[in-house]
């Protein structure tokens, strides 16, 4: 019986999707979304408190630059090369490595 209600569910969820592809896109959004807070929740172990108060003004201010650190600390947590507890030091280190030096102009007067 649950099995038939489950397929019956499964069923119109397709023919719902087929019918408006949005849908399914706000599906597929929810699902990256949650995915990206589950590795936000998993790198939260590895950071002590500055360094992720650090990530947190990060969040706020460049949220884009925010999700590449998580994404290269996720990528350094699977090869094991992240520490257990990542000092806020070492974090801004990784920073310096990932923002782009800015060039200060030259200016010449003639």
């Amino acid at each position: 019986m649950d099995s038939e209600l489950e397929a019956l569910r499964k069923k119109r969820m397709m023919e719902l999707m087929k019918a408006n592809p949005d849908a399914q896109l706000a599906q597929q959004e929810s699902q990256i979304k949650e995915a990206f807070k589950a590795i936000e929740r998993d790198i939260r172990k590895h950071l002590d408190d500055k360094a992720y108060e650090r990530l947190n003004n990060i969040k706020l201010i460049n949220p884009e630059l925010a999700q590449q650190v998580v994404y290269l600390l996720y990528q350094l947590k699977m090869a094991g090369r992240l520490p257990s507890k990542l000092k806020d030091n070492e974090f801004k280190q990784i920073l310096n490595r990932l923002i782009p030096k800015k060039r200060e102009p030259k200016i010449i007067r003639k």
